[in-house]
């Protein structure tokens, strides 16, 4: 009532968004739309999404998405990863040193919260530093930076050792930068990206930057995986030895099995324009739509 010419509604994140809210912009005709926010949760078979119009990262995702007899969607347009128009390509050049950017969980204040946390309580949270430490020392000419989503359950007694160890060191760093989407730019700036599982990783890439996953913990060796493992590819790591041999491997400027894996993955799940970002092609979908309801009254 408050505005008798909407027209459209653009949904910022289609999981969470509450059901009677679209469902209600529905019975009044009012268009809704939206782009995925997570690649992942499209292989989640409890997740449901309800829209009109939904912007996908590729071709094989609207395949995923239309098997789920949960989705109600009207029309599935593939576009890419919108956040990944933020990234830019790095350029490696021979003898340079090799930046790898680890993105980290964060973890609990207290150690009675930790007890409870599957993927961040503290055990599991101090073996992705210790063991991006490890690699500092397995690697040779690599800068490693490491990115957490919080730092504050770090500063416990519990982590001191280990964070001291890392501030010691000259090529690992655990980076504190507030700026906004810094992440982004440390990750286009890197050769190689370790992650927990998080949509950064899979923005990276959709824009070739090479990625592998630190899908376990001190006592799981598999996390994500269960859900989707990547094609069953080497992306995806369950110890040590697995992150220190991909790590190796994509380093090298010699072709091997796992970038042949990766491009093909790439290729198949992730959808890049280089001439046209991801922004515009909504953009131009929700203005072309404007236009043609404009043009019936």
């Amino acid at each position: 009532k408050q505005y008798p010419d909407l027209k459209i509604a653009i949904i910022d994140y289609d999981f969470l968004c509450p059901k009677i809210i679209i469902l209600a912009l529905m019975s009044l005709n009012i268009k809704t739309v939206c782009a995925q926010e997570r690649f992942i949760l499209g292989f989640f078979k409890s997740m449901n999404i309800l829209i009109d119009d939904y912007f996908t990262p590729s071709n094989k995702m609207n395949e995923i998405l239309k098997k789920n007899k949960l989705n109600l969607v009207k029309n599935l347009t593939s576009v890419g990863i919108y956040r990944a128009d933020k990234l830019s390509k790095k350029i490696r050049k021979k003898g340079s040193r090799n930046i790898i950017v680890a993105l980290g969980f964060q973890t609990s204040h207290t150690a009675h919260d930790s007890e409870v946390q599957m993927l961040t309580n503290w055990r599991a949270s101090k073996l992705f530093l210790e063991e991006m430490y490890r690699l500092s020392h397995d690697i040779n000419n690599c800068k490693i930076i490491i990115r957490l989503k919080d730092m504050e359950g770090y500063k416990n007694l519990y982590f001191k050792k280990i964070i001291n160890k890392i501030k010691i060191k000259k090529n690992i760093e655990i980076n504190i930068n507030s700026e906004a989407e810094y992440s982004y730019k440390i990750c286009s700036k890197a050769d190689l990206v370790i992650a927990k599982h998080t949509s950064i990783a899979d923005e990276c890439i959709s824009r070739d930057i090479p990625v592998i996953f630190h899908d376990y913990t001190h006592n799981l060796d598999g996390i994500v995986r269960g859900v989707f493992d990547y094609d069953d590819s080497l992306l995806v790591c369950k110890n040590y030895m697995d992150i220190f041999n991909n790590t190796k491997k994509f380093l090298s400027f010699e072709s091997n099995n796992l970038k042949k894996e990766f491009q093909k993955i790439k290729s198949k799940y992730y959808f890049y324009d280089k001439k046209v970002t991801v922004k515009d092609k909504i953009l131009d979908h929700i203005n072309n739509y404007l236009i043609l309801k404009k043009n019936k009254l």
